[in-house]
């Protein structure tokens, strides 16, 4: 606050001082032109004679100099008056575009899909004891056709490592425990060296509808009736 007003108040002074050099030189010039031009006259010399103008060169050079000054001033003034814009920031680089974290809804919503379009839910919850293999077979393979589907048009994902499963593959240090998970003779530190017992799985993008706010996203399934 005492900065802007310190600049408005400094420009004024410096204007003021621009003026006045102005004046100043005006008048010196003024005064030194006309003792040139008029000489005092030589005694019993009725006539007036106009002697050289050797101070009048000197004179105009000070008017030139006084008016550069006073135009710089008040270039000055105009800047420090002008408002300020604020520096534009420096663009951030951008960043690698990860996948948001699954949310609860979006979670609830995708075993909602899973379970309309393959019934996922009534199988897991279904005991398969008293079935024979090719009975659990039989129902798998429509569960499996109608779930991948659901889960290939709502969620891309890729594997962990590109790696095969089996091939020899080499863990460097600073490596996701989140997302590589080490197991066998584990002893001194990374890089480690093993097989690759499954390439795990990561979803990339997702594609979950979100769900009406009247309806309740923990219900994975409507109870069906029908009226008679």
């Amino acid at each position: 606050m005492a900065e802007s007003q310190k600049s408005p108040a400094l420009a004024w002074l410096a204007l003021i001082a621009a003026v006045a050099l102005l004046v100043a030189a005006a008048y010196g010039a003024a005064l030194i032109l006309g003792r040139s031009l008029n000489p005092p006259a030589a005694a019993g010399t009725a006539d007036l004679t106009i002697a050289p103008l050797s101070l009048a060169p000197p004179a105009g050079l000070l008017l030139i100099a006084a008016f550069l000054v006073g135009m710089s001033c008040f270039r000055v003034f105009q800047a420090l008056q002008a408002p300020t814009e604020p520096a534009a920031a420096e663009p951030k680089p951008a960043a690698e575009e990860t996948p948001p974290p699954p949310t609860e809804a979006g979670t609830l919503s995708l075993l909602n899909i899973l379970q309309r379009e393959g019934r996922l839910i009534d199988f897991l919850r279904e005991s398969v004891a008293s079935y024979s293999d090719e009975q659990v077979g039989a129902a798998v393979r429509a569960i499996h056709a109608d779930c991948r589907r659901a889960l290939d048009e709502h969620v891309d994902i890729e594997p962990v490592l590109a790696d095969a499963e089996g091939d020899r593959v080499v863990i460097e240090a600073g490596f996701d425990p989140s997302a590589v998970r080490l197991s066998g003779n584990l002893s001194g530190d990374p890089p480690y060296r093993g097989v690759l017992q499954h390439h795990g799985w990561r979803i990339t993008n997702t594609r979950v509808p979100e769900r009406p706010p009247s309806q309740d996203a923990r219900i994975l399934a409507p109870a069906e009736v029908e009226i008679t």
